[in-house]
């Protein structure tokens, strides 16, 4: 075999090497345990949040996949967002009570209740039974004022850079809701530098067509 024709099978054998070890990345997801009962959940990232019972829980949260949502949307409910609580030494998490993901996790509806604001629901999903119950519900808010051009692909937590008005339809008969109501309601921008004490008790944001929108929590 000649010299020309063995170097170019090395470099096909080479470049086909490199594309394997590409598509290899892009098809490497993030492994749960246990896996989401919520089906088409991506981008899936993990925060730190207190825990009731004291100390921080790991929260996994993800997305699925769509067109940005609205503050006052039209059409039918939309499922934006998806929750689990890592909920290490069967803690749960503080701000919302979420439970361990060994009895449940937690979508995020979003629907037009006719009020002219985005009514969000946030159920619980029975990890048994995969039974849908409503947990906590409220109405979205703007939170950063830009304007996005990518589809609906980031959930995450954070304080609002300006005032955002408490939903009172938001508290629970949970004692740790009704204590969060007092404290939502006078929720301003963080001072600099003080970003990072505040990141775990931020209320959930999602990719909007504002730029960012918040539960108001």
């Amino acid at each position: 075999m000649s010299k020309k024709r063995w170097g170019t099978i090395v470099s096909i054998a080479v470049i086909g090497a490199g594309v394997l070890v590409e598509l290899h990345a892009c098809a490497t997801t993030t492994t749960l345990t246990p896996r989401p009962l919520l089906e088409g959940v991506v981008g899936v990232e993990q925060f730190e949040r207190d825990a009731s019972e004291g100390g921080v829980v790991t929260v996994d949260a993800g997305v699925i996949p769509s067109a940005l949502p609205d503050t006052n949307m039209s059409g039918p409910a939309v499922t934006v967002a998806w929750f689990s609580n890592e909920g290490a030494g069967g803690k749960h998490e503080k701000q919302y009570g979420w439970k361990p993901n060994s009895d449940a996790e937690y979508d995020l509806v979003l629907s037009n209740d006719g009020s002219g604001r985005t009514k969000w629901t946030m159920n619980e999903i029975n990890r048994a039974t995969a039974a849908s119950s409503p947990f906590l519900s409220g109405h979205l808010w703007a939170c950063d004022l830009f304007h996005p051009t990518a589809p609906r692909r980031q959930v995450g937590f954070k304080v609002c850079p300006r005032p955002v008005p408490y939903d009172s339809g938001e508290v629970s008969s949970n004692r740790d809701a009704r204590d969060l109501a007092s404290f939502a309601r006078y929720t301003v921008a963080p001072e600099a530098g003080t970003e990072d004490a505040l990141t775990v008790l931020g209320p959930v944001w999602i990719s909007c067509t504002s730029g960012c929108c918040t539960l108001g929590r």
